[in-house]
């Protein structure tokens, strides 16, 4: 009987640490476009209430972009990362940049602190431009064949 109590135990406590660390962050879903400024949401997942309460994401400073030898754009420093409910429910990382991006892609580096834990991820975004319809794109002109009979 000791000896399984022991095993149990053993068991919970190799789990407890995994289970103190359980917060992450997911896929990266960009709503915006080029010349536009950034939108976009990071899935957050295994995160309880708690961890949700007391997290608190930005970027990563110049530094730390410079040590990980990538380039820290302008619009950067007017980046905001807040926590919260998307429509559909889930919970996400929402980063909103004051300024308009100028770059075709950009690769951010997410520092990501709560009460049980710190992580850091990057990502890469390729930006693309708006997509323009007929009637949205001003230089639409037609193009009128004339056939010359002879």
């Amino acid at each position: 009987m000791l000896k399984r109590y022991l095993c149990q135990l053993l068991v919970w406590s190799m789990l407890a640490p995994a289970a103190s660390y359980a917060l992450g962050l997911g896929e990266i879903h960009l709503k915006s476009a080029l010349n536009a400024p950034l939108d976009a949401e990071i899935d957050i997942v295994g995160a309880n209430a708690e961890d949700l309460a007391g997290l608190k994401a930005q970027l990563a400073s110049r530094d730390a972009f410079t040590k990980a030898g990538l380039e820290y754009p302008a619009f950067f420093s007017t980046v905001k990362l807040v926590p919260e409910k998307a429509s559909d429910g889930r919970d996400v990382l929402h980063v909103r940049s004051a300024d308009s991006v100028n770059e075709p892609f950009a690769t951010l580096l997410v520092e990501a602190d709560w009460p049980r834990g710190h992580l850091v991820r990057e990502y890469t975004v390729l930006i693309a431009p708006p997509v323009l319809s007929n009637t949205q794109n001003p230089n639409n002109t037609r193009v009128r064949s004339e056939g010359h009979t002879s």
